[in-house]
């Protein structure tokens, strides 16, 4: 649902006038709607209490609309921090790329000219089109080795992989700033002092710091999973603003799981999400997948964590998985991304569009998760 910001805005002043309006004593109440010539209020209305002449029906007869709008004005006010972004055109400035021969024969290619038959290839390798830019500092210590190359090329795979699903009208340039911690201490200090109360103790992001921020993990490619997972989260938010929590759990769980070798690009399945969805499965504890995904905002927050990112996971992974997952997955992003950080349904957009509605959708997803039926992701 779009809400104009005029309507908003007229939205917000009329909440304030009926707070102030109720806050009025009633005597001076009285004589103010009798100059207004607003009716009194009827024996069934309380004269001491708030008088909204029109708050009862309209309540009742749109409650669903209001709910909506709500969302929306939250949406546009509280959570539609987005990082900075660009037209993929925009290229940094690159250097220079010179061919020449040596009095040996030998061919080198270089950043300047050496001898009067260099050749300048500047323009064969010139970029068209730039993704990210992307930014590491380390807060304290050294950086690990190779990160910024190896999340660089990470992050290009990643967007090679979205180019695929989202039309290149909506694929945006995004400024990636990553904070990389050596010390625990530190980085529990930098957690609670930004997003208090988050229980994390390897990476978080948040939108209105424009910041990825990574605790380096013993494992180096623990430490670079842990950054595309944040890294994610940053792309996400400059290609769609607010997003279910679902989705941008799980495309950031899915990422995370993305291996490069050579030209190969594949995404593994997470045994560890799977067992636990399985064991819950038996114990008859698995909430359903409609349920799920009906969860939104910050209710996310109040269930299980390990369970809410193996169902997001879950989900994303499974509609990658086939042709029916990833169209509908297409036309969701699309669909995200012409409605910048406006609210989306997914139960009804999947109703609406995943061939046989949400029940097919929600008996394929269980059927996948008994036979074990995530497969490794080629691309």
């Amino acid at each position: 649902m779009k809400v104009r910001p005029s309507f908003l805005i007229l939205l917000t002043l009329s909440l304030l006038l009926l707070f102030v309006f109720s806050s009025i004593p009633p005597a001076k109440r009285k004589i103010l709607l009798t100059a207004l010539g607003i009716p009194k209020p009827t024996s069934s209305q309380t004269q001491d209490g708030p008088f909204f002449p029109f708050m009862q029906p309209f309540s009742q007869q749109n409650r669903q609309a209001v709910e909506e709008v709500i969302e929306s004005f939250e949406t546009h006010m509280t959570a539609c921090h987005v990082p900075k972004t660009r037209e993929t055109s925009e290229v940094e400035a690159q250097g220079k790329v010179f061919k020449w021969v040596d009095a040996e024969g030998k061919v080198h290619f270089t950043d300047k000219p050496k001898g009067k038959g260099a050749e300048d290839l500047t323009s064969r390798y010139k970029m068209e089109k730039q993704y990210f830019r992307i930014s590491i500092s380390a807060a304290g210590g050294n950086l690990p080795p190779f990160l910024h190359d190896r999340l660089s090329a990470d992050l290009k795979q990643l967007y090679f992989i979205l180019s695929r699903w989202l039309p290149d009208q909506y694929i945006k340039q995004v400024d990636l700033n990553v904070k990389v911690f050596n010390d625990q201490t530190k980085f529990d200090v930098y957690r609670e002092e930004h997003v208090p109360g988050l229980e994390t103790a390897a990476g978080f992001y948040k939108p209105s710091m424009d910041e990825a921020v990574v605790m380096v993990q013993r494992d180096a490619s623990m430490t670079q999973s842990i950054a595309r997972h944040e890294a994610t989260h940053v792309i996400n938010s400059g290609l769609y603003g607010r997003t279910p929590v679902w989705f941008n759990e799980g495309l950031a769980e899915y990422f995370e799981r993305l291996s490069i070798e050579g030209q190969s690009k594949r995404v593994n399945p997470s045994p560890h999400h799977l067992k636990l969805l399985q064991d819950a499965q038996a114990a008859g504890e698995l909430m359903s997948v409609s349920d799920y995904l009906a969860i939104k905002g910050r209710a996310w927050r109040d269930h299980e964590q390990n369970m809410m990112y193996a169902m997001a996971w879950s989900v994303v992974h499974f509609m990658m998985q086939d042709a029916l997952g990833r169209e509908t997955m297409k036309l969701l992003m699309t669909h995200m991304a012409d409605n910048f950080c406006q609210p989306v349904n997914t139960v009804t957009f999947i109703e609406q569009h995943y061939v046989g509605g949400m029940k097919a959708f929600s008996e394929r997803w269980r059927a996948a998760l008994i036979s074990s039926d995530f497969q490794v992701h080629r691309y």
